[in-house]
């Protein structure tokens, strides 16, 4: 691999899992120490500890079937019974596990570099694939798998393991969300790209525009859902002052725009979830109505936990992380809080940090690293 495509795969990898709660600027020196892997019944908060892990977990656990997958540093991925927290396989890389994504018949686990396809009801391994740069981000779109490379997003075959197809664009780090009608959304920090995902060719891209916001204020990921695709950007002449864009997955063309005020914006996230786009600044948390633009609610919140999105939501209740492990449920029709659950280390001299959540139909598993200062 070139020298400088090396460096950018290292950095990208370094700073995903900086992103993800095994290091932060708000824990220095810190030792990991254990994990634990709770559920929490979403309309109420009541919770229960389904197991606890000696290693860190490096990722957001998974959902298939009636099993919650489960990444640790020490090299495992557990398949364990979402209601007894029994084991029921485990297996065991060549690398630590940044990510897991279930999706169709397979359960793909990002170790290292490494792809693997695990039979979700055994662990066996269908198939892998080796790639140029870490595993991180792996996402489903229409029926394939696709994650980051350094000469550009892959679309695997998740029947075969086999590359359907490749864009062909040198970045350190894409995002990637499906759209409707065999499309998909690929975001690089000045471009959008729309792909057709039959064929990958690329139906229309942005044009390369490193001033969409003002200096300091790098637009946030674009994230992307049935006909849309939604972007926090500061305006072009102030860093903070802060607007949600609405572009038509057809065209690019821009549907709607709502600005969101004067915001530091060092914590910008964004979510889709059924009709409403959630956006974060700092500690604010706003509700917009994905069809009109139109604000819905405002609520204040304590900064989150993660980077990327770092929340999670279904149709009725929208769930964050926040600093220290505490997970705050609001209702997603009025903002109004559900619960809290205001999470403790076991020794005081310790902190807890979310390193990730998946949402089910009535439950929110939610895995936590425990880190000694």
């Amino acid at each position: 691999m070139r020298p400088f495509l090396f460096l950018v795969a290292f950095l990208t990898a370094i700073s995903t899992v900086y992103a993800r709660g095994s290091f932060g600027a708000d824990q220095p020196q810190t030792t990991p120490v254990s994990a634990t892997l709770s559920v929490f019944d979403i309309s109420s908060g009541k919770a229960k500890t389904l197991f606890t892990l000696d290693d860190q977990s490096l990722s957001a656990p998974a959902f298939a079937g009636r099993n919650v997958f489960v990444a640790t540093s020490g090299k495992k991925v557990l398949a364990i019974d979402s209601k007894t927290g029994h084991i029921n396989w485990e297996y065991t890389t060549n690398h630590p596990v940044f990510s897991l994504l279930t999706a169709s018949k397979e359960v793909y686990v990002g170790a290292g570099a490494t792809l693997l396809a695990l039979d979700p009801r055994t662990g066996t391994v269908r198939w892998s694939f080796d790639n140029d740069m870490a595993l991180t981000d792996p996402a489903p779109a229409d029926g394939l798998v696709t994650f980051n490379s350094v000469d550009g997003p892959i679309a695997m075959d998740p029947a075969t393991g086999k590359t359907r197809w490749r864009l062909n664009v040198q970045w350190g780090y894409f995002i990637c969300s499906a759209l409707s009608d065999h499309r998909l959304c690929v975001w690089k920090p000045d471009e959008i790209y729309v792909i057709d995902t039959e064929s990958g060719k690329t139906l229309w891209q942005s044009a390369a525009d490193s001033s969409v916001s003002a200096p300091g204020a790098l637009p946030s990921p674009a994230v992307a859902a049935g006909e849309v695709i939604c972007q926090l950007r500061g305006s072009r002449t102030d860093p903070r002052d802060w607007s949600i864009f609405n572009l038509d997955a057809g065209s690019g063309k821009t549907l709607w725009k709502t600005n969101l005020g004067d915001h530091l914006g060092a914590a910008a996230r964004t979510l889709i979830s059924g009709n409403t786009v959630y956006c974060v600044l700092d500690e604010n948390l706003f509700a917009l109505d994905l069809k009109t633009g139109e604000k819905k609610w405002r609520a204040s919140t304590k900064p989150l936990e993660t980077n990327g999105t770092g929340m999670t939501a279904d149709a009725n209740t929208i769930v964050l992380p926040q600093i220290g492990g505490n997970l705050l449920a609001l209702d997603a029709e009025t903002g109004k809080q559900r619960w809290l659950d205001e999470s403790s280390a076991p020794s005081r001299k310790n902190i807890m940090r979310t390193a990730g959540m998946v949402i089910t139909t009535d439950s929110v598993y939610v895995a936590r690293n425990e880190f000694a200062r």
